[in-house]
């Protein structure tokens, strides 16, 4: 559920207006937003003559699970705050998988059951950086919670690292 109402949000702030003069960046980024894999993202920004900038994006991954491999979808909705080219970035992200993942059996009460091990749904927090001159380099890095439903670990800490390209159509 949560999902969909990620999935509504980002294609609601796309059509809206605040984003129609901001940045484009594409990039490639390993246990970030995809949660537990690797994933091809595309992120659109609000222009950045205010501090405060607000992103939204998604793209296509994969989640390993035991010795196979998950397609997924992740998506994401944030913000990033900064005046220069440095921003701290936080946000939402979560990922859709295409079929099962990472299950592992449960027993409770009146039988066994099987539960995904990862909850598909993150809070993030980090450093990003745009490029000087309108396009180039883009990179990032994020501290996330990964959410499971052990009662002993309920959350794992992780990183995430993404590095591309990213253009504007106007002078920032």
């Amino acid at each position: 559920m949560l999902i969909r109402i990620l999935l509504f949000l980002s294609f609601l702030s796309l059509s809206s207006p605040v984003f129609s003069q901001g940045r484009n960046t594409i990039f490639v980024e390993m246990l970030g937003r995809n949660i537990f894999g690797p994933a091809l993202l595309y992120e659109k920004s609000s222009a950045a003559a205010r501090k405060t900038n607000f992103h939204v994006g998604g793209g296509v991954g994969y989640i390993w699970d035991h010795d196979s491999r998950i397609p997924t979808l992740p998506l994401f909705l944030g913000a990033h705050t900064g005046r220069t080219h440095n921003k701290f970035e936080y946000g939402i992200a979560g990922f859709v998988p295409l079929k099962d993942y990472i299950n592992v059996q449960v027993n409770e009460g009146l039988g066994t059951y099987t539960k995904d091990y990862i909850i598909p749904v993150t809070l993030y927090f980090g450093f990003k950086h745009y490029p000087k001159n309108n396009n180039g380099l883009f990179y990032h890095v994020n501290l996330q919670p990964l959410f499971t439903h052990q009662i002993m670990l309920p959350v794992l800490p992780s990183v995430g690292v993404g590095i591309g390209y990213s253009f504007s159509k106007t002078k920032e």
